[in-house]
């Protein structure tokens, strides 16, 4: 979808307000406008939206001058909201600067790379080969069912959980996911802090049992090195870093999966390019990445101001929040030619759907490798996945994620 002229519109003409079904429909065209008259927004929301490419980039890179810490006024305010282990989570290197997220983020080493990715990548691929082999993929479906389960397991087999424990933590995530939805109910946020209380739960268990046996997996290289520097590394850092690494990156490798085959079904043209050429994979999950980046803002919260800062002519006070908008600064004509256009051979193809920065996302690799096999076996199986019935975009602004796609995967040659 293009998104006209927009030249005779002024800043009083936009505004953000991802609460609105059109909004979740297609935020492009919201992206467009705003980019186009009125780049550093004050929304509705006391909080300046940022929209351009270049702006984005330099607010993710420039810790010195933003932060992933909210002012306290702000977080008193988070704690009359939010119920108290939900408001644990923002304890988790997601939500630090440096030098802290620095030492958390090297808490998993090379644990997410390397010889990992090689036995997570045959996981995605037999799973989908298998999926493609039974009958009910030649009819309409709905896909979310195998690209939500599929993370889950992927991860699963990386951080050393029992595969008889899998429903409960894919239960747990889903509420947690939950509380991204607009608007936000109690029940919801009640029903969250019961699930992070489960997970962190759950995952100390898992770790004690980690430190008495060790396995080949990533929670005991954690606890490891925890245990070998206890002074660097408390035993709540090893038990939050792996409930958020089971929690966001389901919901990143989920939504990367779902928008792939979503976007594969709406672009038959680029289909049949990737049947016939597929050297075409990699370069085609980098362009699923730009075009329907399956993060939405830089960092889950949003930045503040440490100090008073203009962007372009917009003076930002100290304390101010920041929305760095991913989505948008994907789809920025300064940045692509024909962003609106979807092109499996782009290059160059410098978008940020991952971040930039510190906060660059610690998953990326694994998200790569998981959405790279899933084509692979897609291509190999000679299949076409096609829109049996209408899709349905979940109420979040955070992400871009389905919650129903129906598709079919027939055979490339129909």
């Amino acid at each position: 979808m293009t998104h006209g002229s927009i030249a005779v519109l002024s800043a009083r003409d936009v505004r953000f307000d991802p609460r609105t079904d059109e909004f979740h429909a297609d935020p492009y065209g919201t992206y467009a406008r705003l980019r186009a008259v009125d780049p550093v927004h004050r929304s509705i929301f006391n909080a300046w939206v940022l929209t351009r490419h270049k702006d984005v980039c330099a607010v993710l890179r420039a810790h010195d001058r933003f932060t992933s810490q909210p002012p306290p006024d702000v977080r008193s305010a988070m704690e009359r909201t939010f119920p108290p282990r939900l408001m644990e989570f923002r304890d988790c290197m997601l939500f630090q600067d440096p030098p802290v997220h620095a030492r958390l983020r090297e808490l998993v080493g090379n644990g997410l790379g390397g010889r990992r990715f090689a036995e997570l990548a045959a996981l995605v691929s037999a799973a989908f080969e298998d999926h493609l082999s039974l009958p009910q993929a030649a009819v309409g479906h709905d896909a979310t069912a195998l690209t939500f389960a599929l993370p889950n397991r992927l991860l699963a087999a990386l951080l050393g959980v029992p595969a008889a424990d899998l429903p409960r933590l894919a239960q747990w995530t889903a509420v947690l996911a939950r509380v991204a939805e607009l608007p936000v109910k109690a029940a919801d946020l009640a029903a969250a802090d019961d699930a992070h209380g489960e997970l962190s739960d759950y995952f100390g268990a898992l770790c004690a049992l980690r430190r008495r046996r060790p396995a080949n997996d990533l929670i005991s290289e954690m606890v490891a090195r925890q245990e070998a520097d206890p002074d660097r590394y408390s035993a709540g850092d090893v038990t939050r870093m792996a409930v958020l690494l089971i929690f966001a990156g389901n919901g990143t490798v989920g939504n990367l999966l779902t928008n792939a085959l979503y976007l594969l079904a709406t672009n038959a043209d680029q289909t049949s390019r990737l049947l016939a050429n597929p050297s075409l994979v990699e370069s085609a999950v980098e362009e699923i990445l730009r075009f329907e980046s399956p993060l939405q803002i830089g960092a889950a919260g949003g930045y503040w101001a440490r100090t008073a800062v203009d962007i372009r002519g917009r003076r930002l006070a100290v304390g101010d929040r920041i929305i760095a908008l991913l989505g948008a600064a994907n789809r920025d004509p300064a940045q692509f030619d024909e962003p609106d256009t979807f092109d499996i051979g782009r290059r160059p193809n410098r978008h940020v759907a991952f971040g930039y920065g510190v906060h660059f996302c610690l998953g990326a690799g694994l998200a790569r490798t998981a959405a790279r096999a899933a084509l692979a076996a897609v291509v190999t199986g000679r299949r076409r996945p096609v829109l049996t019935g209408a899709v349905r975009w979940r109420r979040v602004f955070a992400a871009r994620a389905l919650d129903r796609l129906p598709i079919a995967f027939v055979p490339a040659d129909r």
